[in-house]
């Protein structure tokens, strides 16, 4: 199941963990880590390879108003995105801890992709006074009145140490 079918659901922002292909983690331990983030999160649709390590899969947090879907991705183009990246980011590397991040993006040669979507608040759900809120104002305002951006920033954390890889936001060309 992909969020990105899913009418209850609309696409934010695509944020990534750069790693290197030997790091790769099991579907299992994945589920796992990330369950014990918050025991409301749901884990949906879970693939693997046939070594048992992840493909794919979808998280929901309902009561944060959001949701991703998690994609191991790997091959020249991602190798050729770390470099750019790192060449990108070189100039703005400040601490010790971002040079550290920069030389181990340099020698990724896969990623895990986290499209972040945020959960649409249905109208007939609102209070009144949401309602008429809502009327005044337009639905990103109220989707951004509910979206807790601090699941994205727990689920990169736990998957960068996981796979002992880098998060980056690709947009802002910032390490996360």
């Amino acid at each position: 199941m992909s969020l990105f079918t899913d009418d209850n659901y609309r696409w934010r922002d695509r944020y990534c963990v750069f790693l290197e292909a030997g790091r790769r983690p099991a579907a299992e331990t994945v589920r796992r880590e990330l369950a014990a983030l918050d025991a409301r999160y749901e884990i949906k649709s879970i693939l693997a390879d046939d070594q048992g390590r992840l493909r794919s899969l979808s998280l929901l947090a309902p009561l944060d108003f959001a949701a991703m879907d998690i994609t191991y991705v790997y091959g020249e183009d991602v190798i050729a995105q770390a470099l750019e990246l790192a060449e990108t980011l070189s100039p703005v590397c400040r601490t010790p801890n971002n040079h550290q991040q920069l030389l181990q993006l340099a020698h990724c040669d896969a990623r895990l992709d986290i499209d972040h979507f945020e959960q649409l608040v249905l109208e007939e759900a609102l209070p009144a006074d949401e309602l008429d809120w809502l009327e005044e104002n337009d639905q990103d305002a109220l989707a951004d009145e509910h979206l807790d951006p601090g699941t994205l920033l727990r689920v990169i954390r736990r998957l960068s140490n996981l796979c002992q890889g880098v998060g980056v936001d690709p947009q802002s060309g910032e390490f996360v």
